[in-house]
């Protein structure tokens, strides 16, 4: 157990500010709503001031909110142009989470150290999800509609071409690479990081948080599965960077990384941290 040092102040960025890109409807309720903010790992858009500005921008905006660590997620694309097995690719992908974790942790604690005591704020990782007792059911209706939904296919096809477009774009050496099984495991991504969607309805959280557009893949599950029934749930905010000597960064941040496609009552507790006490368990 580690206390946070609550003497500290997060000290703001003097390079960036936050812009939301949502309607403005969605804008006056945020301070009633609870939001969920999804951290790609190895992103430079989740580190330094970017990173600290992000969070301090999320704490003032809304009434509670949840940091997702999407680590262990990343093991279906760290397997791509490498000849890891599953396993190796699970556990360098906690590794590479806990890094985060350690590397972030001081701007972590000054935050959540001076936070509202009143307002609920968790630090998930993605296992939590991943363990979650309902998770089998929702990831059996997941790809049951990629098989009988052309529609939906055509979502994730369409994805996970996009990715390996611009994977091989970036890709020095094709000495490991394997098309069909690089297709393969973006679609296992995919049908995992779907199937967590439609789990987040447990949190309640009314928005999602993320310095990018929601892949196709993911607009149509939030279409599909979440909207009929829960419209005012989910619904996706763009964050964007505003140089403080210029305009609001509108270039498209891709769908995540080389290592990343996009962005409860689960039996692992010891994979949430709640800093409303101001502790990290």
């Amino acid at each position: 157990m580690r206390l946070f040092n609550t003497s500290e102040k997060l000290i703001k960025s003097n390079k960036f500010k936050i812009g939301f890109s949502c309607s403005d409807s969605y804008k006056k309720i945020f301070h009633e709503s609870k939001c969920l903010l999804p951290v790609s790992v190895g992103q430079s858009v989740h580190e330094g001031d970017r990173f600290a500005e992000t969070i301090q921008s999320v704490d003032e905006k809304f009434r509670s909110w949840t940091l997702l660590i999407d680590d262990t997620l990343q093991r279906h694309t760290l397997m791509i142009n490498s000849e890891m097995s599953e396993n190796e690719a699970y556990k360098l992908s906690k590794i590479l989470g806990d890094e985060w974790i350690e590397r972030n942790f001081n701007c972590l604690s000054r935050l959540f150290g001076n936070s509202n005591a009143h307002k609920k704020i968790e630090m998930i990782r993605w296992d939590y999800w991943a363990h979650h007792k309902k998770y089998e059911f929702h990831h059996g209706i997941i790809k049951d509609e990629y098989e009988n939904n052309i529609e939906y296919q055509t979502s994730i096809d369409n994805t996970v071409d996009e990715f390996i477009r611009r994977y091989k774009n970036r890709l020095p050496d094709f000495h490991l690479f394997n098309e069909s099984r690089a297709q393969k495991l973006c679609r296992d991504y995919l049908f995992e990081e779907c199937t967590a969607l439609c789990l987040w309805t447990e949190g309640k959280y009314q928005f999602e948080a993320y310095p990018g557009p929601r892949n196709e893949a993911m607009s149509k599950t939030h279409s599909l599965f979440i909207a009929p029934k829960n419209p005012n749930m989910l619904n996706p905010i763009r964050i964007r960077f505003k140089s403080k000597k210029g305009n609001f960064n509108e270039e498209s941040h891709e769908n995540k990384s080389e290592v990343e496609i996009n962005s409860c009552h689960p039996e692992d507790d010891h994979l949430v941290t709640s800093f409303n006490t101001g502790i990290l368990l």
